[in-house]
């Protein structure tokens, strides 16, 4: 999904002077134009003359994207999805896990929009499903995410066509920031900013870092062969008040079946996170569901520096409520129907099963025998 900040050169040669700025309004209108009749997702908020050594790609010095994942990826599976892993078999079928997303395309920020869910869409959704992520469950997001920040080496979080080595530089990205945004709620459902700023990515990085996350973060990593799932936390219900998108409370002052959970991962998966990043090879790590995935913005910051005089900023400030308007009426409701049709589903189960695969890693090393990731 689009809808960060990206800045495009079209070639054409603009004039100087006081016309500059009304060229720039006429070449985005023509440009919005045949936008309009290709597609109805693609539009150009701000445009900005560059030098013409300028180049959107090569001169970006750092990029920031957000994932929105409803947050009941983030904590123990149940249900049909857990039923099906620990035995070993998934039989329900995509259609039956689709059968479990919302039924309304309503969103809004974490408070009274978005907010009502039906008793049955609760019931399906699971035990506080619906409800956002607790101060202790953030904590515990945002000490998985710290565990990607720095220089590291990606070869496991990527798809290529040939081989890349646990030292090959190719694989080696800075992680500048990975960190929890604002909550928010949609089609009844909430979700939970994931915010990654780093200086360039690897392809499917960011899915398969989310997805490492959520099996960090919901004891799929942890719990041991033969017993529940749900054992990798402790949940109770002791009520914790719950902020708001803007830091107000919530309508009814918390959640409605508050979790009291661990603020720390546990070392099982920090140990797991560490050995995706170090090791030669690993269980191949699912992909998260591209659809919720966002480039927030692009930085330029040896261009700002250097820019020549009269040059305006291309940061787009000026154009950051056209952009957040344009991803509130054409992203989210992507993102929203998606998690309808049970993308989300699937990522839970692909997550429980990846930690099975996981716990059969380190039983083998405990064993002696060969590993995945030797």
């Amino acid at each position: 999904a689009g809808g960060g900040g990206n800045v495009s050169t079209n070639g054409q040669d603009l004039d100087d002077g006081a016309d500059e700025q009304a060229a720039l309004a006429a070449t985005m209108a023509a440009v919005n134009a045949q936008l309009e009749r290709a597609c109805s997702d693609v539009r150009v908020l701000r445009m900005e003359r560059v030098t013409n050594s300028f180049c959107a790609h090569t001169s970006c010095s750092s990029r920031e994207y957000e994932y929105l994942i409803p947050a009941y990826c983030l904590r123990p599976p149940h249900g049909t999805v857990l039923e099906d892993v620990q035995e070993g078999v998934v039989e329900a079928s995509d259609a039956e896990l689709a059968a479990s997303g919302p039924a309304s395309g309503e969103s809004g920020s974490l408070g009274a929009q978005g907010r009502e869910v039906s008793e049955e869409r609760r019931a399906s959704l699971g035990r506080g499903d619906a409800d956002p992520l607790d101060e202790a469950e953030i904590a515990r997001v945002n000490e998985a995410l710290a565990t990607m920040e720095g220089t590291h080496y990606f070869h496991n979080f990527t798809d290529t066509k040939g081989a890349i080595g646990a030292k090959d530089k190719a694989a080696q990205r800075f992680i500048i920031s990975a960190r929890t945004g604002a909550q928010r709620y949609m089609g009844g459902v909430a979700y939970v900013s994931l915010l990654y700023h780093g200086q360039s990515f690897m392809l499917h990085q960011i899915r398969k870092m989310t997805t490492m996350i959520a099996a960090a973060v919901s004891g799929a990593l942890d719990a041991p062969d033969g017993g529940s799932l749900s054992t990798g936390l402790a949940m109770s219900a002791v009520a914790t008040p719950i902020a708001g998108a803007e830091g107000a409370a919530s309508p009814d002052g918390g959640i409605s079946e508050e979790r009291a959970s661990p603020r720390s991962i546990s070392a099982t998966s920090r140990a797991a996170v560490a050995q995706a990043l170090s090791a030669t090879r690993v269980p191949p790590i699912p992909k998260a569901p591209s659809c919720a995935l966002v480039l927030r913005r692009c930085w330029y910051r040896q261009y700002e520096s250097r820019k020549p005089e009269g040059r305006a900023s291309i940061g787009f400030a000026e154009a950051e409520e056209d952009r957040a308007a344009f991803i509130e009426a054409s992203v989210l409701p992507h993102i929203v129907e998606s998690e309808r049709e049970g993308q989300f589903r699937i990522m839970q189960r692909d997550v429980a099963r990846y930690g099975v695969s996981w716990r059969r890693v380190l039983r083998n090393e405990k064993g002696g025998g060969e590993t995945e990731g030797s």
